[in-house]
């Protein structure tokens, strides 16, 4: 197989449905691939700190929980590029890093997180079909 014949996107579109009933919410979220440029810096960033951390000696521990949950969160939020049909009362939300890192972080919208965490795993949504 010629290898270059697979064409690596660099964002993809998710489309957010009912939690229950799996019906489209009229919502779309776009995401940076997990590869691209602007995620790598943030998770290079993120490594980077760690280990400097330990090679002070300031980080014999694992991290806790809090501590992996902000990290998906800080990399689910800089994934983010756009969205659009997010609607809070009557108010359409703008999608700022501030409304995203919000909006994934509220209880209430885990769901929508659940949905836009496994789109940004899943690896074949990256692939020009």
């Amino acid at each position: 197989m010629d290898l270059t014949s697979l064409k690596m996107l660099t964002s993809t579109v998710v489309e957010i449905v009912h939690p229950d009933t799996l019906e489209p919410l009229g919502i779309t979220i776009t995401l940076a691939s997990p590869d691209s440029a602007k995620v790598k810096a943030m998770r290079d960033e993120r490594v980077n700190r760690r280990l400097q951390a330990m090679a002070k000696g300031r980080n014999k521990t694992v991290p806790t929980v809090d501590e992996l949950e902000s990290e998906a969160l800080a990399m689910l939020v800089a994934a983010t590029l756009g969205w659009s049909g997010i609607e809070i009362g009557s108010a359409e939300l703008d999608c700022t890093p501030e409304n995203v890192r919000n909006l994934y972080a509220d209880p209430a919208f885990a769901w929508l997180r659940k949905q836009v965490d496994e789109a940004f795993g899943d690896q074949a949504r990256f692939f020009q079909k």
